[in-house]
This record gives C-alpha cells, structure tokens and sequence, in this order.
C-alpha cells in the first residue's frame, strides 16, 4: 500500500505499476502525479487518472483515455494513441507532449482548451507545421528532438499571441526558410539552437517586440548582420561567425554575451 505524505506523489514506473496505481484511489485528493520514466516499455491504465478530480498537475503517459479532468492546470504526457484531452479540462496552462503520432488532432483539441499558454513539443517526427491551430491565449511554444521538420509555415496562426519560441535540440536543423517568423509580431524571445542554419536575418526586421534572440551552434552564413542592431539581447555561440557578429554587435549586446558565455563555462566546470 502506498502512502502518500502530501497530496503529491511520484511513482516509480515499474512491472508494479498498476498495482500502486490501483492503491492511489485510496487518495482521491491527491493533487499532483508523475509517474516516473521507465527503463523499459511498460503499459499502465492511463483512464485512472479520471478519478482524481483535484488533480492540477499530472505527468504520466497516456494511451486510449478521454481525460476530464476539471481542475487541471499543468500535464507532461506521452501522447499515445487515442488520446483525447477533453473540454471539460479547461482549466489547463501547459501542455508537455512527447511522441505524438496525430498532430492534427492535438491541435483540435488544444483549440477546445481556452486557457492553455503554454505547449512544448518534443521526441516525435513531424515534416511541417500545417497543423497549428489559433489559440486565443497561447504565449510560449517550444519543440525539441523534432525529426525531419523543414515547413514552419503555419505558426503564423500564433501571430497575435505568441510571445516566446524555441527551437531546440535539432528541431530546426532541417528548416531553410525562417522568413514565416517575421509574422510573429508579438514574439518577445526567440530561441534557434542546435545544428540549424540560417541564411537571412531580415526576418527579424518585423518583430519590433524581440527582447531576446539566442541562437547556439547555428550556421550563420548571411553577411547582412544589420537585423540585429535593435535587439536588446543577443546571445550566441559555435556560429561559424563569433568574431564578426563580435565586433558587430554594440557594446550592450557584447557585454551581455560575455556574461551568458562565463555563465555557461562555469556550469561545464562544475558538472564535469
């Protein structure tokens, strides 16, 4: 029997997983569950998450369930087949998903969610963004370990709300044309990351609002660097082109690369 302490509770995904699941319902006021990432392929009743109507945070895999669940704000899920997040979680901020076989209908049923702000996309295979739905409140997209997208067109969906965009761990390696982005007129921070290439900038020109650009190990080869001149923040590394962008940038933007790159050598020190 399972015991929780408070009304949060991480599980161990294990072969007695359904077990302590089953043990759980003992706990119906229980408010946040995270089941933890198996080392192996292991399948668990994900429809009995249903029964704990306080849940605001849960973190699990889900595979053949309608999840309705009221009071949720926050869900980290493997999205599995048949899976359907329900109107009725309409209280919802952030969305976390990992190896989505249907965007398409993850994006439907986002639509149906009028308060979420926050998805982030990760380990699934994707070509393009056709998918993407307008959400009235969505301020914070990410992807990351994204196989084969080179289409970015549709995110333009997102112009009047999206305020920051990643994209991280190879997501944008495969992408081109980054001139659709010049539609996000509220974006605040953009991030480009990870063996992507950029070949134009102007793209930037548009986004009057973008605090921050951060762009590491991304092949700059445009020699027009004027884009950047009104970005407040630019932080960059392993471009191909550090001293030019070095001696382009003006002092503020220096001075703050200078602090992120110190930062980041002071965190591969410590965890060598």
């Amino acid at each position: 029997m399972i015991y929780p302490k408070s009304n949060r509770i991480t599980l161990e995904c294990n072969e007695e997983i359904n077990k302590s699941l089953q043990a759980l319902l003992n706990y119906p006021e229980l408010e946040s569950i995270h089941i933890g990432s198996p080392r192996k392929k292991i399948k668990y009743n994900s429809s009995i998450f249903n029964n704990f109507k306080d849940l605001t945070e849960l973190g699990c895999d889900l595979e053949n369930v309608k999840l309705n669940l009221p009071k949720l704000k926050s869900l980290d899920c493997g999205f599995g087949k048949n899976t359907e997040i329900t109107p009725e979680c309409k209280q919802l901020e952030k969305v976390s998903i990992y190896r989505c076989k249907d965007y398409e209908n993850f994006w439907l049923q986002m639509q149906k969610l009028p308060c979420v702000k926050t998805i982030h996309i990760g380990f699934g295979n994707m070509l393009n963004l056709s998918a993407i739905c307008e959400l009235p409140n969505l301020e914070e997209l990410r992807f990351f370990y994204i196989k084969n997208l080179n289409d970015i067109k549709g995110i333009e969906k997102l112009k009047k709300t999206l305020k920051r965009l990643w994209f991280e761990e190879g997501a944008g390696k495969n992408i081109s044309d980054w001139s659709i982005l010049g539609e996000l007129t509220e974006l605040q921070e953009l991030v480009i990351g990870n063996n992507s290439k950029i070949s134009n900038l102007h793209f930037l020109d548009t986004l009057n609002k973008l605090k921050s650009f951060r762009f590491v190990s991304v092949k700059i080869t445009t020699k027009d660097l004027s884009p950047l001149d009104s970005i407040p923040e630019v932080a960059y590394f392993h471009t191909g082109i550090d001293k030019e962008l070095d001696l382009y940038l003006n002092e503020k933007q220096r001075e703050l690369r200078s602090k992120i790159q110190d930062r980041v050598k002071e965190l591969v020190e410590k965890y060598k």
